[in-house]
């Protein structure tokens, strides 16, 4: 009865986890002790951005020096490449030939100075491009695991399916959220438009563009940027076309199309349009209600705004310096602009973008623009 309930508080933990990544290590490490280990390690084996590595603390050290120098070396990672990557609950013990400690520099290089040299995996695939890992590390002279531990071993991988999808949808919900709050701040028009060329996304700003030459109408019962002049439109549509055509897959920034619509007696809008969402692989989009898109951005000239300050920008976490680069980056500048006008290295410029793109929730530049675009609101 101890054991159950003790099974139930992880698994109960495992959930909590979602909404408070901080009990995740304590859940590995409490799965680690109920499954004969002396640490436990979350990783994903296939590139994935949006899916976090976790590692006991006992087994940091440990987990570096793998990363760095063994894991092509590792056994275990080559059985798993071998076998297609099988899924479900394995056990090192069983499934490795018994020689492999003896023999692989792996074990007697490297294992054995951290005390383990065998495991106990619950391995998943929750995407066809995504596999995961999670580790039990057990002592040296541990045996095969028991039919108690895999059972307890299932337990886990059954809701850990469960964790991935919920994690996910919960990460997806909170972009969503800051995306469409961002934009309905911001005094540009702006909207968002899928290969189709329906407007999935339109905030207030571009609905008051339509007295100067830009509606937004539906057209055979869908939403779509519309404009007084039909040569414009032949421009418009284009620009959107091209933007598809130009998605980048390996997120390198790619230069917006710029247009102008006049008008007679005021200033032109002038209109920008670039990729949004470049993803066109079978991995889950970071937003998937947008999926693959373009982002078109509207600027009205007689428009005063306040510039972004960065007291509002530090309020959403980042550093001065981060701040810095963000207002550049973000307005369509280079990383090489940045570290030009602000005195830094290009590769600090780097780091910079890397620290804020994690702390802001965004993977591309265009991403980027939107979300910090005319801060002063919350300043």
């Amino acid at each position: 009865m101890d054991l159950l309930i003790r099974i139930n508080e992880l698994v109960a933990m495992m959930y909590r986890s979602v909404f408070d990544p901080d009990l995740f290590p304590v859940f590995l490490d409490g799965m680690a002790r109920e499954l004969g280990g002396v640490g436990a390690i979350f990783v994903p084996l296939t590139p994935e951005d949006n899916v976090p590595s976790h590692v006991s603390s006992c087994l940091v050290e440990a987990v570096s020096e793998y990363r760095q120098h063994w894991w092509q070396r590792d056994p275990g990672f080559a059985f798993a490449r071998n076998n297609g990557f099988p899924t479900g609950v394995l056990d090192g013990r069983r499934l490795i030939n018994h020689d492999a400690p003896q023999n692989a520099p792996f074990y007697y290089d490297f294992a054995h100075r951290y005390d383990f040299s065998t495991f106990l995996s619950i391995t998943m695939r929750p995407r066809s491009d995504l596999y995961l890992t999670l580790g039990v590390q057990r002592p040296i002279d541990s045996p095969p695991a028991s039919s108690e531990e895999i059972k307890i071993a299932k337990i886990f991988h059954n809701h850990f399916h469960s964790i991935i999808q919920l994690r996910q949808n919960t990460l997806n919900q909170r972009i969503i959220t800051a995306l469409t709050e961002s934009a309905e701040r911001n005094k540009n028009g702006i909207a968002v438009i899928d290969p189709d060329f329906t407007v999935i996304f339109a905030n207030q700003a571009l609905k008051s563009f339509a007295s100067r030459g830009l509606h937004l109408r539906n057209a055979t019962g869908k939403p779509k940027l519309i404009t007084a002049d039909p040569r414009l439109q032949g421009q418009l549509d284009r620009s959107i076309g091209q933007a598809f055509r130009r998605l980048d897959p390996d997120g390198v920034a790619v230069r917006p199309a710029v247009l102008s619509i006049p008008h007679p007696d005021r200033l032109p809008l002038l209109v920008s349009v670039a990729p949004l969402m470049a993803d066109t692989s079978e991995r889950l989009k970071l937003v998937p209600q947008f999926g693959v898109s373009t982002l078109v951005t509207v600027v009205d000239p007689e428009m005063q705004v306040t510039p972004i300050q960065f007291e509002a920008m530090q309020a959403l976490g980042l550093t001065r310096a981060e701040a810095a680069v963000a207002v550049i980056v973000g307005h369509g500048r280079s990383p090489a602009d940045a570290a030009r006008e602000l005195g830094l290295g290009r590769e600090t410029v780097r780091t910079h973008l890397k620290s804020l793109f994690a702390k802001l929730q965004v993977k591309r530049q265009s991403q980027l623009s939107m979300l910090i675009s005319h801060l002063s609101d919350l300043s």
